[in-house]
């Protein structure tokens, strides 16, 4: 968004989404595993903050419109804005649906979360934050292409919630699968044991046996 910006003349929030960008980086240095420091929710709720202004400033600034190489993401601004945004707007609608469901208040502290999905699946730290950004960069880049080859934006919407339910492992079957792939078919192809995946079985991942890849 910060490039977006910056191509349309939009100085001011350019330098605002850099400088945020700059300080997350910057932030990343001691945070990547094993971290050293963490955010609280002073600086999640900012950087969350942060982004919905970014995201409200994209889909308003009609000079967008006057250049033709971002006229067609201002025709779809809210679809674009959506698929940067998607994992924490999916994380979210889905905790909130999760822990309603099971008479549990949303705004409580728990270990639902994609993250939380991912590590309990057998993924370290570090994988599931490349994994999470890798997928962020590809949903977003996909509605970008997709948008820039005159799609349509119903078209467009299905393909993104397609691709988000089937790269993010946050049901059940999909943890099971994943747990397949990671403990009895990586031990198969190394000769080990004789893969046989169950997915009405509930699978206990052996910490150490965590795979990195």
């Amino acid at each position: 968004m910060g490039l977006v910006s910056y191509l349309a003349a939009d100085r001011v929030f350019a330098l605002m989404a850099l400088a945020l960008a700059g300080s997350i980086v910057g932030f990343l240095r001691f945070n990547y595993a094993p971290a050293r420091i963490f955010m609280g929710d002073t600086g999640s709720l900012t950087v969350g903050f942060m982004l919905a202004v970014f995201a409200l400033r994209f889909m308003s600034r009609e000079s967008y419109k006057l250049d033709e190489q971002l006229a067609p993401l201002y025709s779809h601004a809210p679809l674009v804005a959506f698929s940067f945004l998607i994992i924490p707007i999916y994380d979210t609608l889905r905790v909130i649906l999760v822990r309603t469901s099971r008479r549990k208040s949303p705004f409580e502290p728990g270990r639902d979360h994609i993250h939380h999905e991912m590590l309990n699946t057998g993924f370290q730290h570090s994988t599931v934050a490349l994994y999470t950004l890798g997928v962020n960069i590809l949903l977003s880049g996909s509605v970008v292409m997709l948008v820039y080859s005159n799609r349509h934006p119903y078209t467009i919407m299905f393909l993104l919630c397609l691709l988000v339910c089937a790269l993010l492992p946050t049901v059940g079957i999909k943890r099971r699968i994943m747990r397949f792939v990671l403990n009895d078919l990586l031990s198969a192809l190394k000769g080990n044991t004789q893969p046989q995946f169950d997915p009405a079985k509930k699978i206990d991942f052996p910490q150490d046996r965590v795979v990195d890849f």
